[in-house]
């Protein structure tokens, strides 16, 4: 590593070097700006980047030469098309990034000039090695950097292009502006900018909900594509921004996309979201909805239910307490239980009316709650209430409303309302396994029939359901619940 410019020799000229060094040698960019950022604020301090290197003949074609006769100042436009001169000679020019200063990638050249008859040597800065002193002006947060001059760069595409990724990465969108189906394609573009990646976010202006964090889609070549989702008769916003490669966010841009009243659902489901443990709520190829409840780092959620409907725009989530708390389309919920500091709600079922429905504890016990002030519904009880015995887990309602069943940690069904007692199905006697259970769309309360979820993944029906398949783990205890759709 050079620690100071070598002394001059008698000739009078320095060896040749970098015009601005990143680091390495005895004046550079990093140490001038710690200096100056150590006396004033950084966001008083712009760093003066030079668009020409130098050029002399030497002796060999070695690194830091001293020059055998004049320096000659070299523009970026000139430096950058040297290797296309009829006065090189063909096979002679190299290129090399400077060892000295390998943080900041300086690049020096040589090669055999035909006309002056001498190696020609030249420090420049190409855009690999500016991409280091732009990083180096984000990194401790400087004003911006001052070019000498900005002309030397002229037009060339890859200048700017190297400007936008560490200073402004503009994005574009193209989104039509109406959609016969709930998805729909979106595109983006960050133009000359190096984008590494794009934010997308999305704001229903019917529900006036969002701004949603959809997902970050990775870019390629500057470019990405991703599919969203709405629900038929509202309008959405879509905004997407850049991530340069350089580490700079680009600023919003802006779409509107209206989804037709009668516009196709795309699969099997209007609606599939993902409840996770915190009460945060995921879309699963369905536009994003708010919840009005999260719990970060604290596993308080016990899982959600759509509000029936023909289109799942609202429901709720229940925490450990008992509170339901609403998402999507305004509801209010009232009359329910709660214990306060005890967490002993398992699950909540919505009956078919969206009039209420019943929050399920852990001993087996139902409560009824309302919907938008609409009647509580009746008492329900099983026969199987078991008071500190926390082994009730999931409860699922009849179609008609008249009734339904608790399942037990056991596999055990246990009726209430209207339900006849389910024939077949597993039991696991004192074996922790029951996960979830699911009626099937046949089921009525006089022939009950539906399937149960064991820990490992395997589906066991009842009331003559058909037998199916699904991911089975055998000793992994992974599955959790069965999904609506």
């Amino acid at each position: 590593m050079i620690t100071r410019a070598p002394l001059m020799p008698s000739s009078g000229w320095a060896p040749l070097g970098p015009t601005a060094p990143l680091a390495g040698y005895y004046y550079n960019d990093s140490v001038t700006a710690s200096q100056y950022t150590a006396a004033v604020p950084s966001s008083k301090v712009i760093l003066g980047v030079p668009y020409y290197g130098r050029k002399a003949c030497v002796s060999s074609p070695a690194q830091n030469q001293y020059p055998n006769g004049s320096i000659a100042a070299d523009g970026y436009l000139d430096a950058s098309q040297e290797y296309q001169s009829n006065l090189v000679k063909p096979g002679s020019y190299q290129m090399h990034r400077d060892p000295n200063d390998a943080a900041g990638g300086e690049r020096w050249d040589a090669w055999y000039n035909t006309s002056l008859n001498c190696t020609r040597e030249l420090y420049w800065d190409d855009t690999y090695s500016l991409s280091k002193k732009y990083n180096l002006v984000n990194q401790r947060n400087l004003r911006g950097v001052g070019i000498w001059t900005l002309n030397y760069g002229g037009g060339d595409p890859w200048v700017w292009a190297t400007l936008n990724t560490y200073f402004s990465c503009p994005a574009t969108i193209t989104a039509p502006a109406s959609s016969s189906t709930v998805q729909f394609s979106v595109g983006m573009s960050s133009g000359t900018c190096n984008a590494a990646s794009f934010d997308v976010q999305q704001y229903d202006q019917t529900l006036k909900q969002g701004w949603f964090q959809v997902r970050n889609v990775a870019a390629k070549s500057g470019t990405a594509a991703t599919t969203l989702a709405g629900f038929p008769g509202h309008t959405y916003q879509i905004r997407v921004r850049a991530h340069s490669t350089g580490g700079i966010v680009g600023e919003w841009a802006y779409a509107t996309v209206a989804i037709t009243a009668g516009a196709t659902f795309s699969g099997a489901f209007k609606g599939l979201f993902t409840a996770d443990a915190y009460g945060g709520l995921s879309p699963d190829a369905s536009p994003p909805l708010g919840v009005s409840a999260q719990w970060p780092g604290w596993k308080i959620s016990r899982g959600g239910h759509a509000l029936a409907g023909s289109i799942p725009v609202s429901g709720a989530t229940l925490d450990g307490f008992g509170g339901l708390h609403p998402y999507g389309a305004s509801i209010t919920i009232s009359g329910g239980p709660y214990w306060k500091n005890w967490d002993i709600a398992r699950d909540f079922a919505f009956l078919p009316d969206a009039s209420g429905g019943y929050v399920l504890d852990g001993y087996g016990g139902l409560h009824a709650f309302s919907v938008n002030g609409k009647p509580k519904p009746p008492a329900a009880a099983t026969d199987s209430y078991s008071p500190g015995r926390d082994i009730a887990r999931k409860v699922v309602v009849f179609s008609d409303g008249t009734g339904g069943y608790v399942l037990d940690v056991y596999g055990g069904l246990h009726p209430f309302g209207t339900a006849a007692n389910p024939q077949g199905g597993p039991y696991w006697a004192n074996w922790n396994i029951a996960r979830s259970v699911r009626l099937s769309p046949q089921s009525t309360a006089a022939q009950p029939q539906g399937w149960v979820l064991d820990g490992y993944g395997g589906l066991h029906p009842f009331g003559g359901a058909p037998s199916t398949s699904s991911g089975y783990y055998p000793g992994r205890d992974l599955s959790v619940q069965l999904i609506e759709g």
